[in-house]
């Protein structure tokens, strides 16, 4: 088993998840929290200082700055020699926006309007998956075309 900890970078505007995870996680000797923005350009920042092993990404940032996907897109654009494991929480129920996202580079996509979800839900499922996140080096996803863009352009 690997020994070593799970560090999170948590970019969510909605302060009681926030709160929940948060505490949650300071239960926890596995993992540990990096920090908390609600804007995704402190978040880009945060990354490229902290290098989380995780994000935990918010697609509606309704009380904070930006949104998830303009996150990804500006965190295909950094150059880190490995990529945080994002995974994005959404009330979002759109195809095309969770095709969109996976597209981007989220690894996980987690609705947030399911009964099961919550903040130990979130944690756990990173814990479940723990020792792949620590071992496996993302890709870089720099300058992906967006296929469904190129789709739509040759059909019109």
């Amino acid at each position: 088993m690997d020994d070593r900890i799970l560090t999170i970078l948590i970019i969510e505007d909605d302060i009681a998840a926030c709160t929940e995870l948060s505490r949650y996680i300071e239960k926890l000797d596995t993992v540990k929290l990096l920090g908390i923005t609600s804007d995704t350009n402190t978040g880009i920042k945060m990354v490229q200082s902290l290098l989380p092993d995780v994000v935990i990404l918010d697609i509606e940032l309704n009380h904070g700055t930006g949104n998830g996907l303009s996150f990804l897109m500006n965190l295909n654009e950094l150059d880190l020699s490995t990529r945080p494991y994002i995974l994005v929480t959404t009330n979002n129920s759109s195809n095309i926006t969770f095709e969109s996202a996976h597209n981007l580079g989220a690894d996980f996509i987690m609705a947030k309007y399911k009964s099961d979800y919550s903040a130990q839900y979130v944690i756990e499922f990173l814990r479940m998956i723990q020792h792949t996140i620590l071992n496996y080096n993302h890709p870089i996803m720099k300058n992906l075309p967006d296929e469904n863009l190129q789709k739509e352009n040759r059909q019109l």
